[in-house]
């Protein structure tokens, strides 16, 4: 079981012109569950205002570190900062950056991996529309993306040290 909590304070001073307010931007609650031992099940939702989204839902079948499947709503992996999760990031939002390079969850498959210690790929054929608007016929369309990496410093032998490269491409149309 897993889940967290995003709050917000805001102090004005002087008070005239905005109040002071506490609010929760939102809250997560999910669970992951593993059966089989190769087999694994996440799903999540989000709670924010007045909505409730799912974020995870989504079956993995790991029988093989090299090619891993995975079925249902989940992050395809664009850059390095879309792969990791908001709670191991130094910032409090994401950067501009990210949010051009397509929706964060969307709905599909994918094949990822790491074929050698040190090399970690994907390739996912997804909706291409996020998880919104997903019964508009002109989205009929699908996406592709693949995604490339490396970790340099495993190579070199350079001990307590990453530096990764790598590269991402996506394939759709609207």
């Amino acid at each position: 079981i897993n889940g967290r909590i995003q709050a917000d304070y805001r102090n004005f001073n002087p008070d005239v012109d905005a109040a002071d307010t506490f609010s929760v931007r939102r809250a997560r609650l999910g669970g992951t569950m593993t059966f089989y031992k190769d087999y694994a099940a996440r799903i999540e939702g989000e709670y924010s205002g007045s909505s409730t989204t799912l974020t995870y839902g989504y079956i993995d079948i790991n029988k093989l570190k090299s090619a891993k499947l995975r079925l249902g709503q989940f992050k395809p992996l664009y850059g390095l900062e879309r792969s990791v999760s908001s709670n191991l990031t130094d910032f409090q939002e994401r950067s501009m950056a990210d949010s051009l390079l397509g929706s964060t969850y969307d709905r599909g498959v994918m094949v990822h991996g790491e074929p050698m210690s040190g090399i970690y790929y994907s390739m996912a054929y997804i909706n291409g529309t996020g998880t919104t608007d997903e019964n508009n016929a002109s989205n009929d369309n699908k996406d592709f993306t693949a995604r490339l990496s490396g970790n340099i410093a495993e190579f070199a032998g350079w001990k307590d040290s990453v530096v990764h490269v790598g590269g991402w491409l996506s394939n759709g149309r609207e």
